[in-house]
C-alpha cells in the first residue's frame, strides 16, 4: 500500500468516527424526545445523560432539567438549570423555570450572576490583550521620548499605560478568582438510592468523613455550595475504605461546612 492510499484509509477512518460520534448524539437526543413523548421519563433522562456524555449543549441542559422536575427531582432540576445557564445566561425561559423550581424546593434563589465565571472572554484572552497593550505602550512610550516629544505628552501617555495595566490585571485577577470558585461550586442533589419526596429532602453535612457521624448541619437539595481547597492546593477530598469519596463543602455563606459523598452533589461547571 502506498502513502496515498494510506494517508486516504486514515482520512476515511477517521471521518468515519466522527459520523458514528454524531449519529450516536442525534440518536439519542431523538430517543430521549421520543420517549418523554411517551410519557417514558425515566429512559427520557437516561437517553439524554447519555448525549449529554457526549456533547453539552444548553438546551440538552434544559431539557433535562425539565424532565428531573417532572419526575419530582428537584436537586439535579436546579443543577441542570443552571449549567444551561451558565452556556446561555441571557435566556429568560431557563431563568423563570429556575426561579421556579427553586420556589417548589424551597431553596434561597442563587445570585446567577456572579456564579457564571465563565465569561464571554475567557482569561486567556484578557492575559494576551494585557501582553499586546504592555509591550504596543512601552514602544509608544519608547517613540516619544526618541523623537523628543514634550514631557507632558510622555507624562500622560506613561499614566494612562500604567492604569491600563493595573485594570487589565485586576480583570484578570477577578475572572480567575470567579473561574476558581465555579469550579468548586456543586448543587447538593439526592443519592438516586433515595426515594423520598425531594421536595423535602435533605443532605446530611457530617463532622466526618463517615456514614456513621454524626452531622454539624443539613442543606435542602437544590442548595449551592463550594468544595473546600486543601493549604496546599487541590480539593479538600477523601477516599473511605469502601472506595467511596467524600468532599468538605460548605455553604456560600460560610456558615455551614461538612463532609458529603459525591454522590450527594452535582458539579457545575462539570458535563
Amino acid at each position: 500500500m502506498n502513502h496515498l492510499s494510506l494517508f486516504l484509509l486514515i482520512i476515511l477512518i477517521v471521518n468515519f468516527r466522527s459520523s458514528a460520534n454524531v449519529t450516536s448524539k442525534e440518536q439519542l437526543f431523538y430517543d430521549a424526545v421520543r420517549l418523554e413523548s411517551a410519557g417514558d421519563i425515566v429512559n427520557a433522562i437516561k437517553n439524554y445523560e447519555n448525549a449529554l456524555s457526549q456533547a453539552s449543549s444548553a438546551n440538552l441542559h434544559g431539557n433535562l432539567a425539565n424532565l428531573y422536575y417532572l419526575n419530582g427531582d428537584y436537586g439535579r432540576s436546579i443543577l441542570h438549570y443552571r449549567k444551561a445557564l451558565l452556556l446561555e445566561p441571557n435566556n429568560r425561559d431557563f431563568r423563570y423555570n429556575l426561579a421556579y423550581v427553586n420556589g417548589i424546593a424551597k431553596v434561597a434563589p442563587p445570585n446567577i450572576d456572579s456564579s457564571i465565571a465563565l465569561i464571554e472572554l475567557s482569561g486567556d484572552f484578557w492575559k494576551s490583550l494585557l501582553a499586546i497593550f504592555f509591550w504596543s505602550g512601552l514602544l509608544i512610550i519608547c517613540f516619544l521620548y526618541f523623537r523628543r516629544f514634550k514631557n507632558k505628552y510622555i507624562t500622560m501617555t506613561s499614566a494612562c499605560w500604567i492604569l491600563g495595566n493595573i485594570l487589565l490585571l485586576y480583570v484578570i485577577y477577578n475572572s480567575t478568582q470567579k473561574t476558581n470558585i465555579l469550579e468548586r461550586t456543586v448543587v447538593a442533589v439526592s443519592p438516586f438510592n433515595v426515594l423520598e419526596n425531594n421536595s423535602s429532602a435533605v443532605i446530611q453535612l457530617r463532622k466526618f468523613a463517615a456514614k456513621t457521624s454524626s452531622s454539624n448541619s443539613s442543606v435542602r437539595v437544590g442548595e449551592s455550595l463550594i468544595v473546600e481547597k486543601k493549604e496546599t492546593g487541590g480539593l479538600q477530598s477523601h477516599e473511605s475504605q469502601d472506595a467511596q469519596t467524600w468532599l468538605l463543602v460548605s455553604t456560600l455563606d460560610k456558615r455551614r461546612k461538612g463532609w458529603v459523598l459525591e454522590e450527594e452533589i452535582g458539579w457545575l461547571s462539570r458535563n
